[in-house]
C-alpha cells in the first residue's frame, strides 16, 4: 500500500517532495491536523495545504470534518489497514 501511494506521489514531479514529506508523517500516524504536521516538518502552512491537496486528488488522504477551520485529514487506507480483525461479530 505505501508503496503504490509513494509511486503515485513521485509522479506529481513538482510537488513531489514536499508531498513526500508530508506523506511520511501520515505514514506513521494516519490522522493528522494542521498543527501536528506543521510542528513535525519544516513547511510552510501554504506548503502543507498544497500537499494537503495533492494527496487528496491522488485519493490517499481526505479530510473528515467538514470544516474551514482546525481540519483533520485522514490516511483512510492505513486506517482501515490498522483496524482489520478488530470488527466485533
Amino acid at each position: 500500500m505505501f508503496q503504490k501511494d509513494k509511486k503515485a506521489i513521485e509522479s506529481l514531479k513538482r510537488l513531489s517532495g514536499s508531498v513526500l514529506q508530508v506523506f511520511e508523517v501520515f505514514s506513521q500516524k494516519p490522522i493528522q491536523s494542521i498543527k501536528n504536521l506543521q510542528e513535525q516538518l519544516a513547511l510552510a502552512v501554504p506548503t502543507i495545504y498544497r500537499a494537503l491537496e495533492a494527496l487528496q486528488t491522488l485519493g490517499i488522504i481526505q479530510e473528515t470534518t467538514g470544516k474551514a477551520k482546525h481540519k483533520i485529514w485522514v490516511y483512510g487506507a492505513y486506517v482501515d489497514l490498522l483496524n482489520q480483525g478488530l470488527e466485533m461479530p
